[in-house]
């Protein structure tokens, strides 16, 4: 890996969701493993944290791994469907498109925030430039009556400090 950014911020504001979209960019190279170094490929972690849990056992603000316990999710397919030419960089950047929102419904009041702490980590024991690279965001949703009371997205983020501020 040599690359990992968050780009291509845009707001969600439609008449169904409220938030944002985002892309989560990987780059990648593959390189021979030589001696006294392990096979195997690097990993992905995609935390995220909120006020407002939306999964089965997500917990109002403890750290969640989402890749790691909803690895099937449709968001991590450019992950999981992506090229792994040995030696050799991908051809393509990977990117991760996540749309974060809240459902707009007549009368619902929402404040959230949602911090992500993405982390791309090398093989064990591999001779990579980077053990790991890491990218942070936080985005704040307030919703009135159903309709958009503030918008806010921000990276990268101190994911120590995810609170409404």
């Amino acid at each position: 890996m040599d690359g990992l950014k968050i780009e291509n911020v845009q707001e969600i504001d439609n008449q169904t969701w409220l938030g944002h979209q985002f892309d989560t960019v990987m780059s990648m190279y593959y390189r021979q493993i030589g001696a006294g170094e392990r096979e195997g490929d690097c990993k992905l972690e995609w935390w995220e944290l909120t006020n407002i849990p939306y999964l089965r056992g997500m917990a109002e603000d403890v750290w969640k791994n989402i890749f790691r316990d909803y690895p099937q999710s449709p968001t991590f397919d450019p992950w999981r469907n992506r090229s792994k030419p040995c030696p050799g960089r991908d051809p393509n950047r990977i990117v991760i498109t996540d749309p974060p929102s809240l459902a707009k419904r007549r009368g619902r009041n929402a404040k959230r925030y949602l911090c992500f702490r993405i982390i791309i980590r090398s093989t064990p024991g591999c001779r990579c430039r980077y053990s790991y690279l890491m990218v942070t965001a936080k985005q704040w949703i307030r919703m009135i009556n159903g309709q958009n009371g503030g918008l806010a997205f921000r990276h990268p983020f101190d994911s120590g400090d995810c609170l409404w501020r």
